[in-house]
């Protein structure tokens, strides 16, 4: 069954279509098809793996026993922690994400402090060598 999925996704050809004209496909290398049923699932069996992991590591927050340090929607990723556990997570996330041969974009990536921390200054936060910066404000414009 892997070697059918890789076979599928390793064969990905696309064109750019303007107007009426399609001037050439091109193979797409890396990421998923767009529109198929089977992206979601097998990007839900990839992110599993970075969930169980930062719930394994005792860091983030819980409710009633329950972990809820890091909620997901899409590709879009939300980590909850104390200050003091949040580097921790991250470097876990990082570590995790890099094996699978992936990447976090950190520059839409923003760290938000809520609670009586925000009266302190919080250094900046790192996923390998890349920042995200602390803001007081985050931009939701799309």
């Amino acid at each position: 069954m892997v070697l059918v999925i890789e076979n599928w996704c390793s064969k990905l050809c696309v064109a750019v279509r303007w107007i009426d004209a399609i001037p050439g496909f091109f193979n797409v290398k890396s990421g998923v098809r767009q529109g198929s049923i089977l992206s979601p699932r097998l990007f839900t069996v990839l992110i599993n793996i970075v969930i169980v992991k930062l719930r394994d590591c005792g860091g983030g927050c819980s409710i009633n026993n329950i972990f809820i340090g890091c909620i997901l929607y899409a590709d879009d990723i939300i980590v909850l922690s104390a200050v003091s556990g949040l580097q921790e997570m991250l470097n876990i996330c990082n570590k995790t994400i890099l094996d699978m041969d992936l990447s976090f974009n950190c520059k839409t990536s923003a760290c938000i402090r809520f609670g009586p921390v925000c009266k302190y200054i919080i250094t900046d936060l790192y996923t390998g060598s890349s920042t995200i910066t602390c803001v007081t404000v985050l931009d939701i414009s799309v």
